[in-house]
């Protein structure tokens, strides 16, 4: 029943994606297994690296796959930003950046760290 009620849901993302934005420019697609599923980038806060798997963050949901935050970024828009080496940032769900304890608040009120590999590149859009 779960099973059913998921594929269903996930057929209407697809749908509603694919009859809405493109999948280039409006959302990211994952596939795990045999389900597909499409997030819209403007809900996704951030992707975080896990061992070998990497998290996709939402308001309302994670997911888990296998990838690397390399391959992710080439696939995403300039407003998604490396802030650490294991963590991607939807740079427009950014509420607030702390560089004196280095994190990132969000405007779910989650925070991330900012490491200082990434500082002056977050510094530096945030400014633009």
């Amino acid at each position: 029943n779960n099973r059913q009620l998921r594929d269903l849901l996930n057929e209407l993302v697809y749908e509603l994606n694919r009859l809405g934005e493109s999948a280039s420019e409006g959302t990211f697609s994952i596939k795990i297994k045999t389900d597909h599923y499409r997030v819209f980038l403007n809900d996704i806060l951030f992707f975080e690296s896990i061992r070998k798997k990497v998290c996709l963050r939402t308001c309302g949901q994670e997911i888990s796959f296998y990838d690397s935050l390399d391959n992710i970024s080439k696939k995403l828009p300039n407003r998604f930003a490396r802030c650490h080496r294991s963590f991607i940032v939807n740079l427009d769900k950014i509420e607030s950046v702390h560089f004196a304890d280095m994190t990132i608040k969000l405007k779910d009120g989650c925070r991330i760290p900012l490491s200082r590999t990434y500082r002056n590149s977050i510094q530096q859009i945030l400014e633009a």
